[in-house]
């Protein structure tokens, strides 16, 4: 992962994309290397200013993000997280520069924009069933209407949720749970 000339590569341009976890690019080029805890795992990103006061906010790592993290501090001569080659900041248009070249080598469409990538964190947190409330602490979105786009409830998150709420309704209540199997994994239908 070693700028060539200050640039990506198209293989680090995927590991810059790994690292905008719902990060907007400009708190992305903001990192600095103080804002990334990488011990214990899996790690978080702490982001200190941004485009609200919602903005600041700790973002747990994936573990893509993480090892992209790792293998990145270990070659790091600057304080930046994403630095041009002389160790000066990125600023955000040499990173567009770079992001238009990967996308056409990569036959990617000119819609796909660096701030697609927060809109796919936001719907595959959504998909994964987190609620409105996390997306938005997570993404540092100013209001939860703005999160609620990336919530879709499927028959599956809404059986998970009434099972979740008789679980805990049944343990309150002093009953023994019925709703995971012998492995303490919640069973659930499958859907066809």
């Amino acid at each position: 992962m070693i700028f060539r000339g200050g640039e990506f590569s198209t293989g680090e341009m995927g590991n810059f994309h790994s690292a905008l976890t719902g990060l907007r690019v400009g708190e992305a080029l903001a990192l600095e290397w103080q804002d990334v805890r990488l011990a214990p795992e899996p790690g978080f990103i702490q982001v200190r200013e941004g485009k609200s006061r919602y903005a600041q906010r700790a973002i747990p790592l994936t573990f893509r993000t993480r090892t992209m993290l790792v293998t990145r501090r270990k070659l790091a001569r600057s304080l930046s997280v994403f630095a041009e080659g002389d160790g000066r900041t990125m600023l955000g248009t040499s990173l567009a520069h770079q992001h238009a070249k990967v996308r056409r080598a990569l036959g990617l469409p000119g819609e796909f924009v660096l701030h697609s990538l927060r809109h796919s964190f936001c719907t595959r947190l959504g998909e994964a069933g987190a609620e409105a409330f996390l997306i938005q602490r997570l993404a540092g979105h100013h209001s939860v209407t703005v999160s609620e786009r990336y919530v879709h409830p499927t028959p599956e998150s809404a059986m998970l949720a009434i099972r979740r709420l008789d679980d805990a309704n049944r343990r309150l209540s002093g009953m023994p749970s019925d709703t995971t199997t012998d492995t303490g994994i919640l069973a659930l239908p499958v859907s066809h």
